[in-house]
């Protein structure tokens, strides 16, 4: 829902535009408008045609209990900012989003503290000129006592997440057989319920020994970084495509063959990942993912005089699940 108004009231008002979004049940918009206006004396709704400052307010259902709040900051001609909040109840969310739009209005006049956001009477609504989105007027800024802390505001707002997690997996590609493999990871990615949400992962990984009929024992060691540039999907169930480049080594050594010898090579590979994350209880999560994997470096394995054991193929794969939680 936008709300706008037809009139600016004074000239040293900032100008701003509001699109409020929220679950049956929470505060509307117009509460919403009420709470910023108290808190931010020098706001004012943009007059129509205005191009100002978008603050658009969303509530969403949390991962696990209680819910999300998420504030998109839109200024002409530059690049968009989010801060979410998180809390047990739609009031204390919107609460909260309302401080915090106020405090990017102007944080120098901003009131964090408890205001009077009451609805207004008839005299006073008949001064503000509000289009037919909105369902009651919206007041000037009523007076309000010394501020103080309130009791039950949500923490601080997060731009950014940190996960790590643990699982196991398969790698096709990278010997003659399949070889079962233990990955972990650590992962930072922008917070938020935006389909850009970038995130950058660090993946280690050792596989499990492994041995073809033709005398040759591979195992491979090394990590892995994977770049997400979007998520889609609800906050608690979301799917990632993401790019891949691996770098390992790889190492091999004879069995069953005289005189036994072993090599260790590197390995280096490029590749594509869709990943699935399910949200459980918070911090904790599942992921699922697959990914084709083209070697670059294919050397071949052999045993004297000349035997060939393996060579890497043009096109290899993964798979792995992993458990994980967020910080």
């Amino acid at each position: 829902m936008f709300l706008g108004a037809k009139t600016a009231r004074a000239d040293d008002l900032v100008a701003v535009q509001i699109d409020y979004e929220a679950r049956a049940g929470c505060p509307s918009a117009d509460s919403f408008v009420r709470q910023l206006l108290a808190r931010a004396p020098r706001a004012r709704l943009a007059v129509t045609g205005e191009r100002v400052r978008v603050l658009v307010a969303r509530v969403h259902p949390g991962a696990g209990h209680g819910l999300e709040g998420l504030l998109v900051v839109r200024d002409p001609g530059a690049a968009p900012t989010e801060r979410a909040v998180r809390a047990e109840t739609c009031d204390e969310v919107v609460a909260a989003l309302a401080v915090i739009a106020a405090v990017v209005i102007d944080p120098v006049t901003a009131r964090t503290g408890t205001v009077d956001t009451a609805a207004p009477s008839a005299d006073e609504a008949s001064s503000v000129d509000v289009p037919v989105a909105a369902t009651t007027p919206v007041p000037a800024p009523p007076p309000t006592p010394a501020p103080e802390v309130p009791p039950g505001l949500p923490p601080e707002t997060r731009m950014w997440t940190i996960s790590a997690g643990l699982g196991g997996g398969l790698v096709a590609g990278a010997a003659p057989t399949v070889l079962l493999s233990i990955p972990a990871f650590v992962e930072i990615s922008r917070a938020g319920h935006e389909v850009v949400r970038p995130s950058a992962r660090l993946r280690v990984e050792r596989t499990l020994s492994s041995s073809n009929s033709e005398g040759g024992a591979f195992v491979r060691t090394g990590g892995a970084t994977d770049l997400c540039p979007i998520a889609l999907g609800a906050s608690s169930l979301r799917a990632q495509p993401c790019v891949r480049a691996e770098l390992a080594a790889l190492y091999a050594k004879g069995r069953g063959v005289e005189p036994v010898r072993s090599a260790v090579r590197p390995w280096f590979a490029l590749g594509a990942v869709a990943r699935v994350r399910i949200d459980l209880p918070s911090p904790l999560f599942v992921e699922l993912e697959a990914a084709l994997i083209i070697p670059v470096v294919r050397d071949r394995f052999y045993v004297e005089p000349y035997a060939v054991v393996y060579r890497a193929p043009t096109v290899g794969g993964t798979s792995a699940f992993a458990l994980g939680a967020s910080f």
